[in-house]
């Protein structure tokens, strides 16, 4: 029986959940602008400019929805090794707002010869006069009582490189810095990349030693698989010399885990012997360390093989809610389908807070690499004073999985009965759930329809439709719900087109579209909207298609699509256009089909379908072309279905289907394929439904649908189905949510 939506309302609040009321929500379109009701009232700090890198100057911006005699804006700058620091100076944190809503405050106080010219991250806050600013002198991690206050950040960097298809900003300090502490140069002569990957030195010029490290620019990862390879020894370095491997940092500091710390740095592979002879040359690592727990602490150290004939090493971690495994290969890996014979070592570190162990929770960290004095033994330089390269051959990443309602790195399934209209999740262990649950509100008239993070926690949140029109958010932990509120949307005839993070917060938003063709977006934070507006499009004619990170900045993008088949790209900060520009596409017949990460530098590509069934991929730089070419289609009659990572290796690949059944899958090597092959299913009658990785291996599994209705997951290992399992769902009638 279907619920009216004054009967769903009569549930929601029998269980003691809110309901999304008008003054509480945006629930106008009114001349293209939504209008807002949130917790400081339409009150904001925007940061218009700061200076070049490397250059003295004022950072700038402007406020709106305050009377400027009762606020003033605080700022504060990052400088990497260091902390953060009020400015414009430590007994004077704030600056006064003029009477045409600007502000300006000078973050060059320490002058040309502080670091404060290479400070990357810049901060303004918005607080009453009153309000008692705290002192941030080389502070680790933004006070959460600033953060409580409307603010902006940007971020700036000097010298960037390329490297593994990505971009890198190359850590600069004239003066001593963390770790160490030491200096940083960012020369060409002692840190770039060619061919062989990147080079890190530590080298003796200008009367002082100098380390190296880069930092990956564009979108952050989280929960998945890393990897990290060299291709110089580190079996060998001397006392002094620390190889940081790649590792996590949160430069900002403002998102404690639940061990306190603010950083979330998770070491994979930091190779150093700390100033012992004969000690263990390498270790993976959570910080802090922790070193004196009894229990083993927070690192695991081992000796590394000698690598004097292959030096070739390949650092893996697994990045999941529950744990963290390290694994050390001697040789070069993709993927985690490795030899027996290929470990150094594996260690898995699992999450057990009675045991002071934590795994930290994804939030704004990024990945480094670098290679510096650790200065154990003294003198404070390598004691054979020999300058150190190492050589990183090769960096790549694998999400986890999609739908994840439990947040431990694997995907789920949610499934629907159409006849009952029940609904129900199962929590996946590879091919058994672990748990599973009938959802409260079946038999209903509402329909799970799109799946997001809305609260930022790294579990899976259901957007419900249902069939009158209404629309409704779950919070979900597990197969338990948390709290859940209608959305009565911008008005009628809207609905939810497309999820993305569009302000970079990590929490889900909201593409709604309109049955006259019109767009809207809303930023969501939990159940609430914290901001929005009309999405007028490029013209007449045009719907947002899909959406990905075109430019690797970790917000999402708008791809649109015009019914005359013309395309156009928006990248996107907030509710408003970064930047757009117009795609042509590849010629007539052609329309935008899927996006990915087809060559693993962190930013969306695009696929294109053509009416005669031919296939087209151009990899994207925001809103430009990088290189594109037409491929050939996957056999006569194949079409593109979906694009996942079949083998592991960090680079999107395209599962085809044929109008008879067969299915083919493209290993893609960015333009290039590496790899295809039909694919030997059981039987006729399957169909591709989703994808997902339902074992956490970091490879894309597939959710399949026979014709007699009954479904089934194949777990994938590249061009090949591993393992094939009996899916028949909660009972006869059921069918997943794609």
């Amino acid at each position: 029986m279907k619920r009216s939506v004054e009967q769903y309302r009569t549930a929601i609040r029998a269980i003691g959940l809110p309901e999304l009321r008008i003054g509480s929500v945006f629930l106008a379109l009114l001349l293209g602008v939504l209008i807002p009701v949130r917790a400081f009232a339409g009150q904001t700090v925007v940061i218009t400019s700061v200076p070049e890198y490397g250059t003295l100057g004022s950072m700038s911006g402007n406020v709106t929805g305050v009377d400027n005699t009762l606020f003033r804006v605080a700022g504060a700058i990052y400088v990497p090794g260091l902390g953060w620091y009020s400015k414009p100076f430590s007994n004077s944190p704030e600056v006064t707002i003029e009477n045409d809503l600007t502000w300006s405050l000078n973050v060059s106080t320490g002058g040309a010869g502080s670091l404060d010219p290479k400070a990357t991250i810049f901060g303004a806050w918005l607080v009453p006069s009153g309000f008692s600013v705290p002192i941030l002198s080389g502070t680790v991690g933004i006070p959460a009582q600033l953060n409580n206050f409307p603010h902006d950040i940007r971020e700036r960097y000097g010298r960037t490189l390329e490297f593994a298809n990505r971009t890198w900003a190359v850590k600069d300090a004239h003066l001593p810095v963390g770790p160490g502490p030491n200096r940083f140069s960012n020369l060409p002569s002692d840190v770039w990349a060619d061919q062989a990957g990147l080079h890190l030195t530590l080298h003796q010029h200008d009367g002082a030693w100098w380390s190296t490290e880069v930092t990956l620019l564009g979108g952050r990862h989280g929960y998945g698989t890393y990897f990290c390879h060299t291709a110089s020894r580190t079996d060998n370095l001397d006392l002094n010399v620390t190889f940081g491997g790649c590792f996590t940092f949160d430069d900002y500091g403002d998102e404690r885990s639940s061990d306190g710390s603010m950083n979330r740095e998770i070491d994979i592979g930091e190779d150093s012997r700390w100033g012992i002879l004969g000690g263990p040359s390498t270790q993976n690592a959570k910080q802090p360390s922790d070193f004196g727990l009894s229990n083993g602490a927070n690192r695991h150290q081992f000796f590394l093989p000698n690598l004097s004939g292959n030096p070739e090493l390949t650092r893996i971690l697994v990045w999941r809610p529950d744990s963290l495994r390290f694994i050390t290969l001697r040789g070069n890996y993709s993927s985690l389908n490795y030899p027996p014979a290929a470990v150094v070592d594996e260690y898995l570190y699992i999450d057990d807070p009675t045991a002071a162990r934590h795994v930290p929770v994804p939030g704004r960290e990024r990945l480094h690499i670098n290679l510096w004095l650790n200065q154990t033994v003294n003198p404070s330089n390598p004691t054979d004073n020999q300058p150190v390269e190492v050589v990183v051959s090769d960096f790549s990443y694998s999400p986890a999985g999609s739908q994840d309602f439990s947040g431990e790195g694997r995907s789920d399934i949610s499934w629907y009965n159409s006849d009952t209209e029940e609904s129900s999740v199962w929590l996946m262990n590879g091919l058994i759930p672990d748990d599973a649950a009938g959802l409260l509100g079946a038999d209903s008239g509402w329909i799970p329809k799109k799946f997001g993070d809305f609260n930022g926690d790294k579990k899976a949140d259901i957007i419900w439709q249902n069939t009158d029109g209404s629309t409704a958010i779950w919070l979900m932990d597990g197969v338990a719900l948390t709290e859940g509120a209608l959305l009565l949307g911008p008005g009628t005839g809207w609905s939810v087109n497309q999820l993305g993070d569009f302000n970079g917060d990590g929490m889900s938003d909201i593409i709604w579209q309109h049955t006259s063709g019109a767009s809207a977006i809303w930023l969501m934070e939990g159940l609430d909207p914290i901001d929005a507006g009309g999405l007028l499009g490029p013209g007449t004619g045009w719907s947002v298609v899909k959406s990905g990170d075109l430019n690797g900045d970790g917000i999402s993008d708008l791809l649109w699509q015009n019914i005359d088949g013309s395309s156009a790209v928006w990248l996107m900060k907030g509710v408003g256009l970064l930047a757009g520009a117009g795609l042509l596409g590849p010629g007539t017949g052609w329309s935008i089909k899927d996006v990915g990460d087809f060559n693993d530098d962190g930013k969306s590509d695009i696929v294109w379908q053509h009416v005669d069934g031919s296939m087209a991929m151009w990899l994207m730089d925001g809103a430009g072309l990088l290189s594109g070419r037409v491929q050939l289609d996957g056999g006569t009659g194949f079409s593109v279905k979906l694009v996942g990572d079949f083998d592991g290796d960090g680079k999107s690949d395209i599962l085809w289907q044929h109008p008879d059944g067969r299915l083919a899958i493209w290993l893609m090597n960015g333009l290039g394929i590496s790899g295809g092959t039909l694919i030997q299913g059981p039987g006729t009658g399957w169909s591709p439904l989703r994808l997902g990785d339902f074992n956490g291996d970091g490879k894309t599994d597939i959710v399949v649908l026979h014709t007699d209705g009954s479904s089934a997951i194949w777990l994938m290992n590249g061009l090949t189905i591993s393992t094939i399992g009996p899916l028949l769902g909660p009972d006869t009638g059921w069918s997943p949510v794609p």
